[in-house]
């Protein structure tokens, strides 16, 4: 395995026959692996929020899963400084833990592709020194996502226009 001995930490949902479902599915994909999804798996139950971001501090990598991304939950999880690995996709559910990443210009585990996405993840799981520069860089940068009044100022110039828009159709009679 490429990322040497670990674990894959997931939590359950709130439907038992979804998680079991689940829990199956992997455990199939790692034995035709070779490995052992007793011990490479870990399925937690649902926990509250505060709980989860917590868990996020113990990780040394965090997948944000190819086909989805984190969005509030990648936003809420930087308060651990975590070493986050993603895969942007076509849809912007996909997109938005690479958008976090970049704003707050920690671009190093975005990756370009499924094969560059193990590639990053696994490095992270082996290499200490350079997951610690990435958590690092997070800690000193984190700030960005959440102080940026840019995207403010853009979103009332928008709202502004509509406006401005709407009332000089309703004064031309339209």
């Amino acid at each position: 395995m490429a990322a040497g001995p670990c674990q894959f930490v997931f939590i359950s949902t709130v439907s038992p026959a979804l998680t079991e479902a689940f829990r199956e599915r992997v455990g199939r994909a790692f034995s035709a692996a070779g490995l052992d999804p007793a011990y490479h798996c870990v399925v937690l139950p649902s926990m509250p929020h505060e709980r989860f971001v917590g868990l996020v501090g113990l990780a040394d990598v965090i997948l944000d899963p190819p086909g989805w991304s984190g969005g509030k939950s990648t936003l809420d999880c930087l308060a651990q400084d975590p070493a986050i690995v993603t895969l942007p996709g076509r849809f912007m559910r996909q997109r938005h833990t690479a958008a976090i990443l970049r704003q707050i210009g920690c671009e190093a585990t975005i990756a370009g592709s499924l094969e560059e996405y193990v590639t990053i993840a696994a490095r992270l799981g082996r290499d200490a020194v350079w997951r610690a520069q990435v958590k690092a860089a997070v800690a000193e940068r984190k700030r960005r996502a959440f102080h940026d009044v840019g995207v403010i100022r853009e979103l009332e110039a928008f709202l502004t226009a509509s406006v401005e828009r709407i009332s000089a159709r309703d004064d031309a009679g339209l």
